[in-house]
């Protein structure tokens, strides 16, 4: 498969994913995005259809099926044996990902081997925060066609700033106010806002972050979604009082269950930075 036509079928994949996340994005960033993507799909096509016209050879049965079969050699060399199975049989999507052995992909758990010290524990839960927030959940959408190389849809690639009523980006928000709350109806981009910042900071992806202050770009950022945190907390007989320590619970709990509970001292640590920095700085 030539370059130009794997990239038209990653731009109409994209296109697809983007229609099926409406409800997450809202209307303006998916119709922007999606624009967007129509625009180069377009130019993809004509380039395409150019060098088509231009050599028109017939490609015999012979050599489709050669072509084939040195297809599916080289990706059994990278692979190892392959089953394939049919479209009825796949639930999901097609996930993909670079760790062998070491992470279930459908939950991105860690499954390597435990770190060996507290820079080890921290890179591997920076690795594994910044893959799950962001992925963007596909659900809804079939890729079963796309084959094994296909990549999911990475937030990276569709987010767009998000502005506040004050006139100032969120991002802005969060860097003046080091307690800040985010209001705004569903859909209005609050929790792509909140995944996407801690999608860079675990990544260290400070060319998204140009203004992140140079002081706070050791920031170990962790992430607490309210809800499972409630749900948590009723489960409980019986149920307990509110206190840090049972925020600070749910955390060690979370970490277990991602298989990261290596990392627990590491973010203790971190948090205790966190407190005396700001207790100096009073």
């Amino acid at each position: 498969m030539t370059s130009n036509r794997k990239e038209i079928i990653d731009l109409e994949k994209q296109l697809e994913q983007l229609e099926a996340l409406r409800d997450v994005l809202g209307d303006a960033i998916t119709d922007q995005k999606k624009a967007e993507l129509k625009a180069q799909l377009s130019q993809r096509r004509g380039e395409t259809q150019s060098r088509a016209d231009s050599r028109k050879v017939p490609r015999t049965a012979p050599a489709r099926a050669a072509e084939q079969e040195e297809a599916d050699n080289r990706r059994q060399e990278v692979y190892g044996p392959q089953t394939r199975i049919s479209d009825s049989e796949l639930q999901g999507p097609v996930l993909s990902g670079e760790f062998p052995g070491s992470v279930d992909l459908s939950t991105k758990n860690y499954y390597g081997t435990p770190p060996i010290d507290a820079e080890q524990a921290e890179a591997i839960y920076r690795e594994k925060i910044a893959e799950r927030c962001g992925s963007l959940p596909l659900q809804s959408v079939d890729t079963s066609s796309a084959g094994i190389n296909a990549e999911p849809l990475s937030l990276a690639q569709i987010y767009i700033e998000l502005d506040t009523r004050q006139g100032t980006s969120a991002l802005q928000a969060a860097i003046s106010n080091p307690r800040l709350v985010l209001l705004g109806d569903p859909g209005s981009g609050k929790s792509t806002f909140v995944n996407y910042l801690t999608h860079v900071l675990a990544k260290g992806a400070w060319s998204c972050l140009p203004a992140w202050p140079k002081e706070e770009r050791d920031a170990l950022p962790i992430r607490v979604i309210m809800r499972e945190f409630a749900r948590w907390v009723a489960a409980k007989k019986p149920l307990p009082k509110a206190s840090p320590k049972l925020l600070w619970d749910f955390i060690i709990h979370d970490l277990k269950e991602w298989r990261l509970g290596d990392a627990e001292n590491v973010l203790k640590e971190a948090l205790e930075k966190s407190v005396e920095k700001e207790i100096g700085g009073k």
